[in-house]
């Protein structure tokens, strides 16, 4: 028996079989979730099913406040900064010595998963009827 044989032999039995049907219970479950749903305050659900006056408040709220960080962090002087003075002693001690060996070791773990990636994908492709 051919593939294609066996494909319509199994389209058919599978054509023959009843539908199914929902348990009972389904409903009732999915519509108590669709009003727990609708119950929900409003701050509650996602940011476009906000408001609109209170969307527009803290579009403006994040507007303000991240130009007040700029400002500031426009202000600071960098380089006499004790934290940034900190990171980079940190970076210069414990990361630069091996920052080729940790660059070199993302590489080859990025290449390792696009390979395993196409392996994989050849794998589920071969195992489909086509």
């Amino acid at each position: 028996m051919n593939p294609d044989e066996l494909g319509l032999l199994i389209s058919r039995a599978l054509e023959r079989l009843p539908a199914p049907e929902a348990p009972r219970a389904l409903l009732p479950r999915v519509m108590a979730a669709v009003q727990l749903e609708i119950e929900k305050p409003w701050h509650a659900r996602p940011w476009a099913d906000w408001p609109r006056g209170l969307q527009a408040a803290s579009a403006a709220a994040s507007v303000c406040a991240a130009w007040l960080l700029s400002s500031a962090w426009s202000r600071i002087e960098l380089a006499e900064s004790a934290l940034i003075g900190t990171v980079s002693l940190v970076w210069e001690m414990l990361f630069e010595p091996n920052a080729v060996y940790l660059a070199v070791l993302t590489g080859v773990m990025g290449a390792a998963s696009v390979l395993f990636c196409a392996a994989l994908s050849r794998i589920l492709r071969e195992g489909s009827p086509e």
